[in-house]
Protein backbone atom coordinates (compact mmCIF):
# COMPACT_ATOMS: atom_id res chain seq x y z
CA UNK A 1 0.00 0.00 0.00
CA UNK A 2 2.99 2.27 0.99
CA UNK A 3 4.44 1.62 -2.34
CA UNK A 4 1.44 2.51 -4.37
CA UNK A 5 1.11 5.56 -2.53
CA UNK A 6 4.10 7.20 -2.94
CA UNK A 7 4.29 5.91 -6.86
CA UNK A 8 0.35 7.78 -7.04
CA UNK A 9 2.44 10.90 -4.98
CA UNK A 10 5.51 10.72 -7.38
CA UNK A 11 3.27 10.61 -10.46
CA UNK A 12 0.96 13.60 -9.31
CA UNK A 13 4.30 15.14 -8.02
CA UNK A 14 5.64 14.70 -12.16
CA UNK A 15 2.32 16.22 -14.25
CA UNK A 16 2.60 19.05 -12.10
CA UNK A 17 5.78 19.88 -12.88
CA UNK A 18 5.24 19.13 -16.27
CA UNK A 19 2.15 20.57 -16.46
CA UNK A 20 3.54 24.81 -15.91
CA UNK A 21 3.59 26.52 -19.02
CA UNK A 22 7.19 27.38 -19.96
CA UNK A 23 7.93 29.76 -22.58
CA UNK A 24 9.69 30.01 -25.39
CA UNK A 25 11.50 32.51 -27.48
CA UNK A 26 12.71 32.45 -31.04
CA UNK A 27 15.17 34.40 -33.19
CA UNK A 28 16.05 33.65 -36.76
CA UNK A 29 18.88 35.58 -38.45
CA UNK A 30 18.60 35.85 -41.68
CA UNK A 31 21.47 37.78 -43.99
CA UNK A 32 24.57 36.23 -45.01
CA UNK A 33 24.01 33.23 -43.30
CA UNK A 34 20.68 32.12 -41.10
CA UNK A 35 19.37 30.10 -38.43
CA UNK A 36 17.60 30.03 -35.50
CA UNK A 37 17.97 30.61 -31.94
CA UNK A 38 15.34 28.93 -29.90
CA UNK A 39 15.08 29.98 -25.89
CA UNK A 40 12.98 28.27 -24.07
CA UNK A 41 12.43 26.87 -20.46
CA UNK A 42 12.50 23.54 -18.71
CA UNK A 43 11.81 22.27 -15.49
CA UNK A 44 14.82 20.28 -14.50
CA UNK A 45 15.84 18.60 -11.19
CA UNK A 46 16.93 21.37 -8.67
CA UNK A 47 20.77 20.76 -7.72
CA UNK A 48 21.19 18.34 -4.99
CA UNK A 49 17.85 17.36 -4.67
CA UNK A 50 16.25 13.88 -5.46
CA UNK A 51 12.79 15.44 -5.86
CA UNK A 52 12.66 19.17 -6.25
CA UNK A 53 12.35 21.15 -9.56
CA UNK A 54 13.30 24.45 -11.16
CA UNK A 55 12.53 26.02 -14.14
CA UNK A 56 15.92 26.48 -16.52
CA UNK A 57 16.63 28.64 -19.49
CA UNK A 58 18.15 26.98 -22.63
CA UNK A 59 19.43 28.23 -25.86
CA UNK A 60 19.09 25.41 -29.39
CA UNK A 61 21.40 27.28 -31.55
CA UNK A 62 21.75 26.30 -35.39
CA UNK A 63 23.70 28.27 -38.10
CA UNK A 64 23.55 27.76 -41.30
CA UNK A 65 25.67 28.49 -44.37
CA UNK A 66 28.82 29.12 -42.32
CA UNK A 67 32.03 29.64 -44.18
CA UNK A 68 34.46 26.60 -43.09
CA UNK A 69 37.30 27.44 -40.83
CA UNK A 70 36.10 30.75 -40.02
CA UNK A 71 35.02 32.21 -36.41
CA UNK A 72 31.35 33.75 -36.26
CA UNK A 73 30.44 35.65 -33.30
CA UNK A 74 26.35 35.49 -32.15
CA UNK A 75 24.70 37.89 -29.07
CA UNK A 76 21.78 39.44 -28.29
CA UNK A 77 21.66 42.95 -28.64
CA UNK A 78 20.05 45.86 -27.19
CA UNK A 79 17.10 46.73 -29.92
CA UNK A 80 14.91 44.76 -32.29
CA UNK A 81 15.78 44.59 -35.99
CA UNK A 82 13.77 47.54 -37.57
CA UNK A 83 11.42 47.13 -40.61
CA UNK A 84 14.40 48.02 -42.75
CA UNK A 85 15.79 44.65 -41.90
CA UNK A 86 19.17 46.97 -40.22
CA UNK A 87 21.10 45.00 -38.29
CA UNK A 88 23.46 48.00 -37.40
CA UNK A 89 20.33 49.52 -35.93
CA UNK A 90 20.23 47.10 -33.11
CA UNK A 91 23.10 48.86 -31.06
CA UNK A 92 25.08 46.85 -28.65
CA UNK A 93 25.24 44.11 -27.43
CA UNK A 94 22.74 43.55 -23.92
CA UNK A 95 24.79 44.68 -21.66
CA UNK A 96 22.90 45.19 -18.00
CA UNK A 97 25.69 44.92 -15.61
CA UNK A 98 28.09 47.29 -17.87
CA UNK A 99 30.88 45.28 -17.83
CA UNK A 100 32.18 46.50 -21.30
CA UNK A 101 33.22 49.72 -20.61
CA UNK A 102 33.76 50.93 -24.52
CA UNK A 103 37.45 51.33 -23.96
CA UNK A 104 39.00 48.61 -25.98
CA UNK A 105 39.73 46.62 -22.66
CA UNK A 106 36.55 43.94 -22.90
CA UNK A 107 37.32 40.40 -22.77
CA UNK A 108 34.61 37.69 -21.51
CA UNK A 109 36.13 34.93 -19.08
CA UNK A 110 33.35 32.11 -19.26
CA UNK A 111 34.78 30.72 -15.70
CA UNK A 112 33.69 34.12 -14.62
CA UNK A 113 30.41 35.10 -16.95
CA UNK A 114 28.81 37.32 -13.94
CA UNK A 115 31.93 39.37 -13.49
CA UNK A 116 33.10 39.81 -17.00
CA UNK A 117 30.80 39.15 -19.43
CA UNK A 118 28.15 41.28 -20.82
CA UNK A 119 25.02 38.70 -20.63
CA UNK A 120 24.21 39.39 -24.55
CA UNK A 121 27.51 38.10 -25.74
CA UNK A 122 26.81 34.68 -25.80
CA UNK A 123 29.36 33.20 -28.25
CA UNK A 124 32.03 35.28 -25.58
CA UNK A 125 30.83 32.52 -22.94
CA UNK A 126 29.65 29.26 -25.55
CA UNK A 127 32.37 29.99 -27.84
CA UNK A 128 31.76 31.09 -31.60
CA UNK A 129 30.19 28.83 -34.27
CA UNK A 130 33.08 26.81 -36.74
CA UNK A 131 32.53 24.62 -39.28
CA UNK A 132 34.92 22.44 -40.59
CA UNK A 133 33.28 21.67 -44.20
CA UNK A 134 30.72 23.58 -46.48
CA UNK A 135 27.28 22.49 -45.73
CA UNK A 136 27.52 21.26 -42.54
CA UNK A 137 25.81 22.81 -40.07
CA UNK A 138 26.52 24.73 -36.23
CA UNK A 139 24.18 22.93 -33.57
CA UNK A 140 24.37 23.31 -29.96
CA UNK A 141 22.66 24.03 -27.24
CA UNK A 142 23.93 25.69 -23.57
CA UNK A 143 21.94 26.22 -20.38
CA UNK A 144 22.13 30.08 -19.44
CA UNK A 145 21.75 31.24 -15.91
CA UNK A 146 22.13 34.89 -16.91
CA UNK A 147 19.46 35.75 -19.01
CA UNK A 148 15.32 35.40 -18.80
CA UNK A 149 12.02 35.92 -20.70
CA UNK A 150 10.23 37.41 -17.66
CA UNK A 151 9.52 40.50 -19.33
CA UNK A 152 9.81 42.37 -15.89
CA UNK A 153 13.25 41.11 -15.39
CA UNK A 154 16.15 43.70 -15.84
CA UNK A 155 17.87 40.29 -18.02
CA UNK A 156 15.09 39.78 -19.74
CA UNK A 157 16.05 39.33 -23.99
CA UNK A 158 12.06 39.83 -24.83
CA UNK A 159 12.28 42.39 -27.28
CA UNK A 160 15.66 42.37 -28.50
CA UNK A 161 17.20 40.92 -31.21
CA UNK A 162 20.12 38.49 -32.13
CA UNK A 163 22.78 39.23 -34.84
CA UNK A 164 25.55 36.66 -36.18
CA UNK A 165 29.09 38.58 -37.00
CA UNK A 166 31.53 37.42 -39.20
CA UNK A 167 35.22 37.34 -38.38
CA UNK A 168 35.90 40.71 -39.10
CA UNK A 169 33.17 41.84 -36.59
CA UNK A 170 30.78 42.83 -39.52
CA UNK A 171 27.15 41.70 -38.72
CA UNK A 172 26.17 39.52 -41.38
CA UNK A 173 22.40 38.61 -40.46
CA UNK A 174 19.67 39.51 -37.70
CA UNK A 175 16.27 38.69 -36.18
CA UNK A 176 14.17 40.14 -33.71
CA UNK A 177 13.48 37.84 -30.67
CA UNK A 178 9.46 36.89 -30.47
CA UNK A 179 8.00 34.73 -28.15
CA UNK A 180 5.74 32.01 -30.09
CA UNK A 181 4.07 29.65 -27.59
CA UNK A 182 4.02 28.13 -24.38
CA UNK A 183 4.47 24.75 -24.35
Amino acid sequence: MFKLVSLLSLALFASNASSEKLSRVIARPVGEVSGSFIFHEKQVLASGSSSDYEKKLFLDVKIKDLTPNSIYNYHVHVLPVPTNGSCAATLLHFDPTGKNKLDGTYKCNPADIKGTCEYGDLSGYFGPAFVNSTGEVYEKTFQIDYLSLDPTSDVSILGRSVVIHNSTGGRIACGNLVKVSKC
